[in-house]
């Protein structure tokens, strides 16, 4: 995925010493930590305040999700280091795979060294960033981490909550390994007495966390919405209804997925590097770059119809056979991530509907549209809507769990029965405002 031209940054922070504990109120923080395929996004909430701004390291806003090693084995992070020594990338996806057991063992001590340097960078670049705010402040801390639908719904939830609360207790006690054998020794070791259960550093499903600037925003209704976040490795998709019942708000997810389809990870695969250019820009390539890339976006087309269709027939099984037609005017699907102003990916997707034949399944044309920025987001230098995109899912794991509203995965929906059918579209003509 595209960021700024160049080598690694190394970021200004150094660890030092110093005393944050004189008689001021605490702070309550809570960091939202977007563990991308290729980059990682982090938000921060003032959980007082309620008001959530993007942590920037220096100048940059998107960290590698890569851990370096060099030729002695020592480990680094681009949040301290320069861009020498191999790199371990796709962590993310790799905790999630199909990997032996001493592999598996291998990502995800990685994968909580890199996320503990993540974390500690974090807190350090907060009280930098936030100085008036921090300042004089003793701070207590808490995080959310995504996880993909897909998987956070499957027995790979384990794996990640461990990940994470190995990192969050490495971070916290300043006691993260230095080396690949100190760290796969020192995660073992924490294995035998982690309790996931118990830590202040939560696994959320992420494409739900990027929805929550959507339900917070006044011109948000009741209804059923479908959620695709291009990014760097991945393509990943949930289609939700979202309830509102007297303040009581609920998402449920009736259908995730996640597949290696972004736009790296197709660059990477077609072998020519200006394909990224092509996948990245906001006008269609020429008919013969779209005709090159016709296998790709048959794949994707094939992940947006079984996220679609498997809602369907989980909403419509209670309809005595009606259609979705008869309540729907349009299915809003929503873009973030990256890759979100690519027309390219936009007309593969918005196309599934013929591709697809989906008329003919009952489900209402496309209408694709772009998640708002929400009120209570600082985005300081970074001020332009076209960024927002690419930390919605970060901004949505900055709300603290009390605060966000309840989730129902997709192995918890269930058919609605006859007598809860009711308008889950807004209709086009009298909510404009939605799809534009």
């Amino acid at each position: 995925m595209t960021r700024p031209e160049g080598r690694l940054r190394r970021f200004p922070f150094r660890r030092r010493h110093v005393d944050w504990t004189r008689d001021s109120p605490p702070l309550d923080v809570n960091l939202g930590i977007d563990f991308g395929t290729s980059y990682t996004k982090i938000c921060y909430r003032d959980v007082g305040s309620e008001q959530s701004g993007i942590l920037t390291f220096g100048d940059e806003p998107y960290l590698p999700s890569i851990v370096l090693v060099d030729e002695c084995h020592r480990l680094s992070t681009p949040i301290r280091n320069n861009d020498r020594g191999s790199r371990e990338t796709y962590l993310k996806m790799r905790i999630g795979g199909s990997n032996t057991q001493e592999e598996a063992v291998y990502v995800q001590a990685l994968s909580s060294y890199y996320l503990a340097e993540i974390i500690r960078g974090a807190m350090e670049g907060f009280r930098h960033q936030e100085t008036e705010l921090a300042e004089g402040r003793k701070i207590k801390w808490s995080a959310n981490i995504g996880v993909p639908v897909d998987y956070y719904d499957s027995p790979k939830i384990g794996s990640f909550r461990e990940v994470f609360a190995i990192a969050w207790m490495w971070a916290v006690s300043d006691s993260v390994p230095t080396t690949v054998h100190e760290t796969i020794k020192q995660y073992q070791n924490e294995q035998k007495y982690v309790n996931t259960n118990a830590t202040d550093c939560h696994a959320v499903p992420e494409i739900v966390a990027a929805v929550w600037s959507f339900v917070t925003s006044r011109a948000s209704l009741p209804g059923i919405y479908t959620y695709f976040d291009v990014g760097g490795g991945t393509l990943d998709g949930v289609c939700f209804r979202y309830e509102n019942n007297e303040g009581g708000r609920l998402i449920r997810c009736y259908s995730g997925k996640v597949a290696s389809l972004g736009v790296s990870s197709l660059t990477r695969r077609t072998g020519d590097v200006n394909i990224e250019r092509v996948l990245t820009a906001d006008e269609l390539p020429p008919p013969h770059v779209c005709k090159q890339l016709t296998k790709y976006e048959n794949e994707i087309q094939t992940l947006v119809g079984e996220i679609i269709m498997t809602a369907k027939e989980k909403i419509s099984a209670g309809f005595k056979g009606s259609s979705l037609e008869d309540s729907m005017d349009l299915l809003p699907i929503f873009l973030g991530g990256g890759g979100a102003r690519s027309a390219w990916y936009q007309m593969a997707i918005k196309n599934t509907y013929g591709s697809r034949q989906h008329n003919r399944a009952g489900i209402p044309p496309y209408a694709l549209t772009k998640v708002p920025v929400p009120s209570d987001l600082k985005m300081s230098s970074l001020a332009d809507d076209n960024i927002f995109p690419r930390f919605t899912i970060a901004y949505g794991l900055s709300v603290p769990a009390g605060e966000a509203p309840e989730v129902s995965l997709p192995s918890a929906s269930y058919p609605i029965p006859p007598s809860q059918k009711r308008n889950d579209i807004p209709p086009f003509e009298t909510h404009k405002d939605l799809y534009e």
